[in-house]
């Protein structure tokens, strides 16, 4: 009867033991599963990061290439016509990817049609992407000058965006 007693006990004991354990490792399967499917969603959303940094050079001007004098050269604008003007300080978007918007500003007498070339240039040229127009104003501003008859004041207002090819 001892026997008996003592291997029920042990029995007992086991089964309490084997219990907690299996509760145990149960949080622990539990922890682990949690953990792989927030290393899933990080390496799904670096991925992401990667394959839009790949698509930046597509939509923005290189680094180093958004100067005027390179812009108005491209643009074939600049004096005694239309003047483009960077309005401000660039502002960096997202310091990791090395993106950086620029403000700028188009002024000037110009046609009807000189402004619709100007505005396809600005979003087909394959040097010079990055173009985002926010302001445009045909037939606006005063101005002392005398224009020709065809000709009026414009004024176009937007972004630029750049990139560092270092970074990305």
């Amino acid at each position: 009867m001892m026997k008996f007693t003592l291997g029920i006990a042990i029995l007992v004991f086991t089964a309490i033991v084997g219990s907690y354990k299996y509760m145990e490792n149960e949080d622990l399967i539990v922890a682990k599963k949690r953990g792989l499917i927030e290393a899933k969603d990080k390496l799904d959303r670096y991925q992401r990061i990667e394959q839009r940094s790949k698509q930046i050079p597509k939509f923005a001007v290189v680094r180093g290439d958004d100067k005027k004098n390179i812009i108005e050269r491209l643009l074939e604008i600049g004096e005694p016509g239309l003047k483009f003007n960077f309005i401000g300080q660039a502002r960096r978007q997202d310091a990791h990817l090395g993106i950086i918007r620029h403000t700028f500003k188009i002024t000037g007498p110009a046609t009807f049609n000189e402004t619709q070339e100007l505005l396809k240039k600005m979003q087909t040229l394959p040097s010079l992407p990055g173009f985002v127009i926010y302001n445009l104003c045909f037939g606006c501003g005063a101005t002392n000058e005398q224009l020709a008859e065809d000709q009026h004041m414009i004024n176009i207002e937007g972004y630029l965006y750049a990139y560092d090819p270092n970074i990305i």
